[in-house]
């Protein structure tokens, strides 16, 4: 009776030592569940959640998201002006000045690169 007992005892004592590391491998998905949340919502297509995304880290004082957030609202919006007018037709300039515009609610100054370009062509050489 003694070897059973001691037996139960060892097989209790496993299951609450797997039980508290299964509790803290839920708790660690649960922040990464968080984080990847986050990350679809700034490639989100929806351009009125994306501007609430916005001013959300222009309030938290998180410019690098900001900033991430601005340069995705201006490419989706050229990427849109170059499917409906064409590559040489679209307006860069416009977008160009409400990224101006996004800039200056947090402060900073527009990127070098977001200045140099002057078309759709400029947009598609960024990578070729």
């Amino acid at each position: 009776m003694n070897l059973i007992t001691f037996i139960f005892g060892v097989i209790i004592l496993i299951f609450a030592i797997l039980q508290i590391v299964l509790f803290f491998k839920l708790w660690r998905m649960t922040n990464d569940v968080h984080l990847i949340k986050e990350n679809k919502q700034i490639s989100s297509n929806d351009q009125e959640e994306i501007l609430w995304l916005l001013r959300k880290y222009i309030l938290l004082g998180d410019t690098n998201k900001a900033q991430e957030i601005i340069v995705s609202i201006f490419l989706s919006n050229i990427r849109k002006d170059i499917a409906t007018n064409g590559i040489t037709n679209c307006d860069i300039e416009k977008w160009k000045n409400e990224c101006l515009l996004y800039y200056k609610a947090i402060n900073k100054n527009i990127p070098e690169p977001i200045l140099k370009i002057h078309s759709g062509i400029d947009v598609i050489k960024l990578i070729h």
